[in-house]
């Protein structure tokens, strides 16, 4: 019974467990619906809005489509999941109630009946080992008392053969009385304990007979129906519990797909090009490109276009060298930051891989900068580059200038050199 009352200690704490996180898994899915609910009302109700303010209409936008759908399909499925986590946890309150009332009382009761009737098994087995014990001390008597009687009546002057010469002689019955007293005594005493080991023996033999019908019962029948009442509803209420855990969770499950599936559709529908498309027929203005500057003369000036003479055409050659510089200058520079962005990028590539070696988001910072000194050197080579085809169309030759060698030069010392002078008051990009 020690080992009954140990399992079903573990019985009942194992299905109060059980039934215990059940609700606070279910206390816990029914605070966060709340929250959930909160959120998509507060999205519910923001607009997207155009650049210069005004509310934007958002019939045809996919994107908005896609995303008010997820508002609503989110706060759908967050009243589900409250709604599942209430009927939770009432049930597993109910079952824990229950459980509780049916499985502890109904458990002392049963191991109090148990032990009293270990109690009376072992009485029975106790009266086995008394009647045991007086066979045992029946069957010594009776093996003594035979013994005696038979060495006696061996013996040439016993009473039994005395006896017999008595009869063979035919002498009366009183002298033959008188011979054999001894003999007739101890054969007497001999039949008394025969009788006695007889009777003895059969308690005996009936004594193990109730004993072994007790045990037999008690393995075959008691203890499996012990142990079935013992356990009473504690499997099928807690199969019920899980099962029902499992089919309010599939329920949920099952809502939690539907707005996937439905979020899911909106998106498949999301298009650049056509909110691309859509956003430039609203914004048409910014789109349009309003054509190129033109030379607007001044007064007293009619000419729109460049003058190359005798006078201005060194003044341009030597604007058209130092643009010639300034771009070589821009293509070195930007073929040195490419190869940065790419040592860069493979040093973000081992940082990633390879924590220890370094943070990953530092050379992503350092790439963005590149990137953006790479697009600007580019408008500047653009603009340059407008600016050689321009002057090379119009026949000039680039004339270079040289530093000037000095003193200081000669003698290999580093020093101010001169700059090509600056004409017609032209920036170089």
């Amino acid at each position: 019974m020690g080992s009954l009352q140990g399992t079903q200690r573990n019985l009942i704490h194992r299905g109060m467990s059980t039934a215990e996180m059940s609700l606070g898994m279910a206390r816990c899915r029914r605070s966060i619906p709340g929250s959930l609910e909160k959120l998509c009302k507060t999205y519910a109700q923001k607009q997207f809005k155009k650049a210069g303010g005004d509310v934007a209409d958002p019939g045809g936008k996919a994107t908005y489509t896609a995303f008010a759908t997820l508002v609503a399909e989110t706060e759908r499925y967050a009243r589900s999941r409250g709604a599942v986590g209430e009927r939770a946890a009432v049930e597993i309150a109910d079952v824990i109630k229950d459980f509780s009332k049916e499985k502890v009382v109904a458990a002392k009761k049963h191991i109090a009946f148990g032990t009293k009737y270990n109690q009376e098994l072992w009485g029975v087995f106790e009266e086995l080992d008394k009647t045991k014990q007086s066979y045992e001390k029946a069957a010594k008597e009776s093996e003594s008392a035979e013994k005696k009687y038979e060495e006696t009546s061996k013996k040439p002057n016993s009473g039994l053969n005395a006896f017999k010469t008595l009869v063979s002689r035919g002498d009366s019955e009183e002298r033959v009385e008188k011979g054999s007293a001894i003999g007739l005594q101890l054969r007497s005493k001999a039949k008394a304990t025969s009788r006695r080991l007889n009777d003895v023996r059969n308690e005996y033999v009936l004594a193990i007979e109730s004993a072994n019908a007790a045990q037999d019962k008690y393995y075959q029948v008691d203890l499996p129906s012990w142990m079935e009442k013992l356990d009473g509803t504690f499997y099928t209420n807690l199969v019920s519990l899980l099962s029902g855990q499992c089919a309010l969770e599939e329920e949920s499950a099952r809502v939690a797909l539907e707005t996937v599936e439905v979020v899911k559709g909106t998106v498949a529908r999301i298009d650049r090009s056509a909110d691309v498309g859509a956003f430039v027929t609203e914004n048409a203005g910014l789109f349009n490109n309003p054509g190129g500057a033109v030379v607007e003369c001044a007064h007293g000036d009619s000419t729109r276009s460049l003058l190359v003479d005798e006078v201005t055409k060194v003044t341009l050659g030597q604007l058209l060298g130092r643009l010639i510089a300034r771009e070589q200058e821009l293509a070195a520079s930007l073929a040195q930051k490419e190869k940065e962005l790419v040592g860069l990028k493979q040093m973000a590539d081992v940082y990633s891989n390879t924590p220890s070696f370094g943070n990953a988001s530092s050379p992503l910072e350092q790439k963005s900068e590149i990137e953006f000194a790479i697009e600007m050197a580019r408008a500047s080579q653009t603009r340059v580059n407008a600016q050689i085809a321009l002057l090379r169309n119009a026949n000039v030759s680039p004339i270079e200038f040289a530093a000037a060698i000095t003193p200081a030069a000669a003698l290999g010392v580093t020093g101010p050199t001169s700059s090509p002078p600056q004409s017609l008051g032209t920036a170089v990009a």
